[in-house]
């Protein structure tokens, strides 16, 4: 089971259906986009022509996120409940991990980020 929990309200889904994956080419344009920009700025290349906005690859992102979850939240709830410093890193997780058929990976949204360890 892949639960989302925004706001107060959770969201589960038993496995993640076919029309995700169908529906996913866009989000995978995004990803894509969002990848060669970051791999160009860490060679100090210039960015990729034809780029989408920030704006346009969270949009296409959050838009297939809605769709993993069989549309029960809006892309407007994700925008206002969802973390912004975990957003990004979830959509993209969630894309690779249906890309990859590793599905089982995926369990909770938002994810928590790593804690940093505690020195002695």
């Amino acid at each position: 089971m892949i639960t989302c929990k925004l706001g107060d309200k959770e969201y589960h889904v038993d496995f993640v259906s076919a029309r995700a994956l169908r529906e996913m080419q866009p989000a995978l344009e995004a990803y894509g986009q969002i990848n060669a920009a970051v791999n160009a700025a860490a060679k100090g290349e210039a960015q990729p022509e034809n780029q989408l906005g920030m704006a346009e690859a969270m949009d296409r992102m959050i838009h297939w996120f809605c769709i993993l979850f069989g549309n029960q939240f809006t892309p407007d709830a994700v925008l206002d409940l969802y973390p912004a410093d975990r957003i990004m890193h979830d959509m993209l997780l969630a894309v690779m991990a249906v890309q990859s058929g590793t599905t089982e990976a995926l369990s909770d949204f938002p994810t928590m980020a790593a804690a940093a360890k505690k020195k002695p």
